[in-house]
């Protein structure tokens, strides 16, 4: 994450963009090795931190991804 985020700004993007990309690309598609069924409220619950923690206009990607792992299952 160190290399890719100053890279992805540097080619235009925000900060944010490019954390959200690395969470939900390398990061978050690590669940899907999880028994889903059990962490559907700890999904919820981190999907409702981060729009505490960025805002809600951002980690669109993220959160979408993690909305479509609680639909899953």
């Amino acid at each position: 994450m160190n290399l890719f985020v100053p890279v992805y700004v540097a080619c235009g993007g925000e900060e944010l963009d490019g954390i959200d990309y690395v969470l939900a690309t390398k990061i978050f598609r690590k669940f899907e090795s999880l028994n889903l069924a059990m962490l559907r409220e700890e999904l919820k619950e981190l999907c409702t931190y981060m729009l505490k923690l960025f805002g809600r206009n951002t980690m669109k990607e993220s959160i979408a991804y993690l909305e479509r792992l609680q639909k899953l299952y």
